[in-house]
């Protein structure tokens, strides 16, 4: 593979992580801990390791942007803002990455649609030329 093909491969695999890890982090600021309880345990199985939450400040260094007030917006309201943005572009990037998908998938399936095409037509050839040398022999073919 060409170096230029394996560094956008690296980039992207880079990037769909990082989409991953931000709509996680969006997933997890969605919910209130403090309105949650753990569910009562019937067996004595060790706890499960806790995942990092994101913060903010970390989802902007990963995405390699600094955020400054335009128009007077209070920190709160920019907190606000900056993480219904990171919602929005996080939902953006998995949407894009479903279509990618769908598109591929769709691409696969006219590719598989486009060879077996090309088979038949190879099969009319071979048909129309064996007919036209039989008939030219003095055989009927139906």
């Amino acid at each position: 593979m060409p170096r230029n093909s394996m560094s956008s491969v690296r980039a992207l695999a880079l990037g769909l992580s990082a989409v991953a890890a931000l709509s996680w982090a969006v997933a997890a600021r969605g919910e209130d801990a403090s309105k949650t309880k753990p569910a009562p345990s019937t067996t004595a199985a060790a706890p499960a390791p806790q995942q990092h939450q994101m913060t903010m400040k970390e989802a902007k260094q990963k995405l390699g942007i600094v955020v400054f007030p335009g128009k007077g917006q209070t920190a709160q309201q920019q907190d606000n803002d900056e993480y219904e943005c990171l919602k929005w572009g996080a939902d953006g990037a998995l949407a894009g990455r479903h279509a990618k998908k769908e598109a591929k998938a769709q691409a696969a399936s006219q590719a598989e649609q486009k060879t077996a095409a090309e088979n038949q037509a190879k099969l009319d050839a071979v048909k129309k030329g064996m007919t036209v040398c039989l008939e030219s022999k003095g055989y009927t073919v139906k």
